[in-house]
């Protein structure tokens, strides 16, 4: 979905709808009604803009829904299908696959993402994902915010060679709707999100036992 500002394109187009209205008692008439006609036209296409502008500001507070996925795994399912199975299979069932992914977060930048997590047979694992190019500029400052360690589900195209999701976007683990800048803040604050799932907090390391007494000697008999 693009990003556009629509008051600064109302402003532009009332300017232009001026321009011509102050023009049009230079003209003949048919150029005036040529003039009229255009104005209308403005008109119209002002408030197809304006309506434009609140739709996506409900579908912001709402979420609109992704499609389904063909896939729906954590960071560590995903490396144990890309590398425990055999090549030929493993590139027929994730490659060009639209995936929902879970992870945790590793890296920011102003549009990709990186998630990691740690799996008993490769170690520390990660998966880069770069985000749709108008949706990054809808969410940079949720993004900016964006939390290392924050639990996240994203959902794009998997690129097999590179080991990326494209063209993603952060959804709701349940719902699969689309999270806003708003829904990230929340996230960085530590309020969860419905749904999202949350790093358990670190226990505290046992501390060790206190060292025992030394055992006292055994006292010595006095003779009578």
């Amino acid at each position: 979905m693009s990003h556009f500002n629509p008051h600064r394109t109302t402003r532009v187009l009332l300017a232009v709808a001026l321009s011509i209205a102050l023009c049009g008692c230079r003209r003949t008439e048919a150029e005036y009604q040529k003039l009229v006609q255009e104005n209308a036209y403005l008109r119209t296409e002002i408030e197809r803009l304006n309506r434009r502008g609140v739709e996506e500001k409900a579908e912001e507070k709402g979420g609109a829904a992704v499609g389904d996925p063909d896939l729906a795994v954590t960071i560590v399912d995903l490396w144990s299908q890309r590398f425990d199975d055999n090549e030929f299979r493993s590139r027929q069932r994730l490659s060009g696959k639209t995936i929902r992914l879970t992870g945790a977060v590793d890296s920011v930048a102003a549009d990709k993402v990186g998630l990691a997590g740690e799996s008993k047979r490769f170690g520390n694992i990660h998966v880069g994902v770069n985000l749709a190019s108008g949706y990054a500029i809808r969410i940079r400052d949720g993004l900016a915010a964006l939390e290392r360690g924050a639990i996240v589900t994203v959902q794009g195209k998997f690129n097999y060679e590179r080991m990326i999701l494209t063209e993603a976007t952060f959804v709701h683990q349940v719902g699969g709707r689309i999270l806003y800048a708003d829904d990230l803040l929340a996230l960085s604050a530590g309020v969860p999100v419905t749904g999202i799932l949350r790093p358990a907090p670190a226990s505290p390391a046992p501390k060790p036992p206190a060292p025992s007494p030394p055992a006292s000697p055994p006292a010595t008999p006095v003779p009578k």
